[in-house]
């Protein structure tokens, strides 16, 4: 049996421990129909759906790739966690940037509109 099919199986496991394969679609933001296409091995599965259907159910996704758990070095973790911390940084950074030209537009058209108020009078 080549390798996706046992993760094919798998995921079927996985999906089977939903009360229906309606709700495993939900869980997954698809179609039943669509999980059904995804578990017959008609089309490929999408990551984010293998991650949506194990997440749910707090399934390992190393299970599901490997039938077992694999355990991450602590440097591999550092390393993603300062990535992580970096980029949620670079994100508030741009959110704040973002409020900060909203504000300088408001009282820009604030200025516009006391200009036209004051060629009113």
């Amino acid at each position: 049996m080549r390798n996706s099919a046992i993760i094919l199986q798998r995921l079927k496991a996985v999906a089977d421990l939903y009360e229906t394969r309606e709700a495993a679609a939900d869980a997954a933001g698809i179609s039943a129909a669509q999980l059904y296409r995804y578990m017959s091995g008609q089309n490929r599965v999408p990551f984010e759906v293998v991650i949506d259907l194990c997440d749910a159910k707090e399934i390992s996704f190393d299970w599901l790739v490997y039938g077992e758990s694999r355990s991450i070095p602590s440097d591999t973790v550092s390393r993603f966690n300062r990535v992580r911390e970096s980029q949620v940084r670079r994100e508030e950074e741009k959110l704040l940037r973002r409020a900060e030209i909203g504000m300088e537009v408001n009282a820009m058209i604030e200025r516009v509109l006391a200009l036209k108020s004051e060629d009113v009078e």
